[in-house]
């Protein structure tokens, strides 16, 4: 009987053992998909879960492997978070385009592990900082390394202090590879009690975009020269370097510059926000008085300093006759400017009354009234002139020509070859045109219409131009030849 219940005891106990032996430890992971993000407690990787089946689990995302204390990325464009703290744990990204976010993470790497190891299949691997996170690598390491030919970034708005052991440094680049710090992300690349801070082939590069810092701190014994490059394309912001007496060549707005940090020393490299300053161009250009019949401009010509768009009332199509309009402008600075310190009324329009309040890019332009609506023309004078053959130079007498606006009037016909011309008033005629007749018109024109007048020069081959006086003269000459004989005679 005894051994009975001693059986059903050993039974009882054993397949307690089994079930606790089945559940996961807590706070292993709080999230797992094969497309989603994995969120993965550090704390509890390893160390007293060392013997426990899910302290070396794998999932279809990651593994984790407890004899190396190491944790394997090896999904392609995989995402996951990690969060707590290790004091014996190595991140080694596998696959390329991961994505990695570091939520107020901070762990050690046991022996002579590196923080974190980008592989050679890791190419666009980006690392997101969230709060305060921290790691430091196992014995003569690199807090951070990634093998050649190989592109990584870390960026978001938290922060990264990644410390090399002895004569490791923070960060290690290792030929051919571009690491880009982006956002708003502070990462701090510390050597070890020996190490440089960062370790850079001549082919490697690091980018460092706007409003990103990153801070070296060399515990070496050498003096260490870096080239660093801006992320980001605006020129909207320039390099801050402190201490300020570590450039070493190119200026703060260039697109690259080379610092030297001597050997101790620590130094930041961050991209600031060139301060904006307050537009002075005044005159407002593209914006011109309305005329009737033209179209009201949309915008204003674009400066080196803003743009504009301009807004009409009373609102039309096309300017109309006997009007006064008003534009509003509105101004966007462009990039560096700001209305900030714009005086009153500030700004001018050519041809209108412009306003503007302190620090406002909002300019009211008054324009006088469009002019009134135009008459037809008309135009009135001699009809013809006749002159004889050799005739000096000559003119007609005065033409009126009305209407609004003042027309244009233009001489068209048979000029003689330009010796009947219109001087505004009347028409000039030049010695020299042959016998005959020179018909010309006069057209007056302007926006309501045009007008006509015809002119008729006739110049003539003798004092007896038509048949009916040649035969008067004749007569005249009979008569006069007649009486002369008569007198001459008779006497």
């Amino acid at each position: 009987m005894k051994t009975r219940n001693t059986r059903k005891v050993l039974s009882a106990l054993l397949a307690l053992l089994m079930a606790l032996a089945l559940i996961p430890v807590a706070g292993y992971i709080t999230a797992h998909a094969a497309t989603g993000m994995a969120t993965i407690d550090i704390s509890s990787l390893g160390g007293a879960n060392a013997n426990n089946s899910a302290a070396s689990a794998t999932e279809s995302q990651w593994n984790y492997n407890d004899t190396t204390k190491t944790f394997n990325l090896s999904t392609a464009s995989g995402s996951y978070k990690l969060t707590g703290t290790n004091s014996a744990f190595k991140v080694s990204v596998n696959a390329a385009n991961v994505n990695l976010t570091l939520d107020n993470a901070s762990f050690t790497a046991a022996g002579t592990n590196r923080g974190i190891d980008v592989g050679s299949s890791a190419n666009g691997c980006t690392i997101t900082l969230v709060g305060s996170n921290s790691l430091t690598a196992g014995n003569q390491q690199a807090g951070i390394f990634n093998q050649p030919n190989i592109n990584f970034t870390i960026t978001g708005d938290g922060s990264l202090t990644s410390t090399g052991n002895l004569a490791g440094d923070g960060i290690s680049l290792a030929g051919n590879s571009t690491l880009s710090i982006t956002g708003n992300a502070h990462v701090t690349a510390a050597g070890g009690t020996m190490g440089g801070g960062i370790y850079l082939y001549a082919t490697d590069t690091i980018k460092i975009g706007d409003n990103a810092k990153l801070t070296i701190t060399n515990n070496s014994a050498a003096v260490k020269t870096h080239t660093f490059t801006k992320a980001d394309a605006p020129t909207t912001h320039k390099w801050k370097l402190t201490p300020a007496s570590i450039l070493s060549s190119g200026a703060l707005t260039d697109a690259s510059i080379t610092v030297t940090i001597p050997a101790g020393a620590t130094a930041t490299v961050e991209r600031e926000l060139i301060p904006a300053v307050p537009i002075n161009l005044a005159a407002i250009a593209g914006v011109t008085a309305p005329v009737a019949g033209a179209a009201p401009v949309a915008a204003i010509t674009e400066t080196a300093q803003y743009t504009g768009t301009v807004t009409w009332s009373p609102a039309a199509a096309t300017f109309g006759y006997n009007t006064a309009y008003t534009a509003t402008i509105t101004l966007t600075p462009k990039a560096g400017y700001t209305l900030t310190g714009v005086a009153a009324n500030f700004f001018t329009v050519a041809g209108a009354t412009a306003t503007n309040a302190a620090n406002s890019g909002v300019i009211t332009a008054v324009f006088p009234a469009t002019g009134a609506a135009p008459i037809t023309p008309t135009i009135t004078g001699p009809t013809a002139l006749k002159v004889l053959k050799g005739y000096a130079a000559t003119s007609t007498g005065a033409f009126t020509v009305g209407g609004s606006p003042a027309p244009t009037v233009a001489l068209t016909g048979n000029t003689g070859g330009g010796k009947i011309t219109w001087d505004g008033t009347k028409l000039n005629i030049a010695p020299g045109l042959a016998p005959g007749e020179y018909k010309v018109t006069l057209t007056a024109s302007n926006a309501a219409g045009s007008k006509t007048a015809d002119f008729t020069l006739t110049v003539a081959k003798t004092i007896f131009s038509t048949k009916y006086e040649a035969k008067f003269g004749n007569w005249l000459l009979f008569f006069l030849c007649f009486g002369f004989i008569w007198m001459w005679f008779v006497k």
